[in-house]
Order: structure tokens, then sequence, then C-alpha cells
């Protein structure tokens, strides 16, 4: 049990830059290769036909959050993933958020990974 903690805490989140309109296929591709995903949401009223319907918008269109373990995987098959652009870098490693700031967003979303527009990040 405790070389998989050991493993676990290697990890570390970064942002994926995904291609337009490839939202679904660059996720399902990256859960495929056996990464996790988050793309955080926002509750947001939409308007079709005079109509206002109740929906959900990304918090960050186009970006996409995955955790990356470099004793596994790594990151270099991110970047060659279908639908993914390229991950946000500083020099050739991806740039690393913050530990605990994806874990505190989680844990503020729902079920369908909406935050509440009542809550602080």
């Amino acid at each position: 049990m405790g070389s998989a903690l050991g493993q676990y805490s290697k990890t570390f989140w970064c942002v994926a830059k995904i291609k337009p309109g490839k939202d679904q296929i660059a996720r399902s591709q990256l859960v495929y290769q056996g990464y996790e995903t988050f793309c955080p949401k926002l509750p947001a009223l939409r308007a079709s036909g005079g109509a206002r319907r109740e929906g959900v918008r990304p918090l960050f269109p186009g970006y996409c959050f995955v955790r990356v373990n470099p004793g596994t995987r790594g990151w270099k098959p991110v970047t060659g993933t279908i639908g993914v652009s390229k991950l946000i870098a500083f020099g050739d490693q991806p740039a690393r958020m913050p530990v605990g700031a994806v874990e505190r967003m989680i844990d503020l979303c729902d079920r369908e990974g909406c935050l509440p527009c009542d809550r602080d990040l």
C-alpha cells in the first residue's frame, strides 16, 4: 500500500490546450491512455429560439487539466493525443499546477463537474 501512495504523490496536474471542437475526443483519448482529466464547468443560461434553457459551459474553454505520473507514462504522450494541441509549458517541461489547486476545484464541483457560482475558489 505504501508504494501505491508513493506513486500517486509523484503525480502532478498540467494543462493541455485542446484543438477547437475536439474537447470530447481529446478527453476520451487521454482517459483511454490512462490519464485522469478534469475540465470544470459553470452553470449557464443558453438562448435557443427565444427560450432560455439552463446548461453548462467550460470554465476554461479550450483547456483541460491532465494528471501526469512521471514514474509511469510521463507527459510526452499527451502532446501526441488526438485533439490535444500542446501542453502549457515553460521551456521543454510542462507547467505544473500548484499542489492542491485542481483538487480544490474538484472538491467544489457537483457530480457533473460543475462549479457553483456562489462558491469561492
